[in-house]
């Protein structure tokens, strides 16, 4: 049986409290990929986003969909380990 993840830090205003959640790949709020409904929106908009800024972005999931859509996009997530996974 696999044992519960251990983390360090307790405080979520911390980097560190976000990247051992990502480290750990403990991260029930990630969907694994694109919701349906963002890329049913994304597709009936007739014109393509100026530019478009994700703040705590995490996986990233949604700024490689609308880069590869072609639109400008800058991704920022305050751990260091968030936003590569799909970015």
């Amino acid at each position: 049986m696999a044992s519960d993840p251990t983390f360090e830090n307790r405080d979520p205003n911390s980097p560190g409290f976000w990247d051992e959640r990502f480290d750990q790949r403990l991260m029930p709020w990630d969907q694994a990929g694109m919701l349906e409904a963002f890329t049913a929106f994304i597709g009936l908009s007739q014109d393509k986003p100026k530019n478009v800024l994700i703040p705590g972005c995490g996986s990233a999931y949604e700024a490689r969909f609308l880069a590869e859509c072609g639109c400008p996009v800058r991704a920022i997530d305050f751990s260091p380990s968030g936003g590569g996974d799909g970015a």
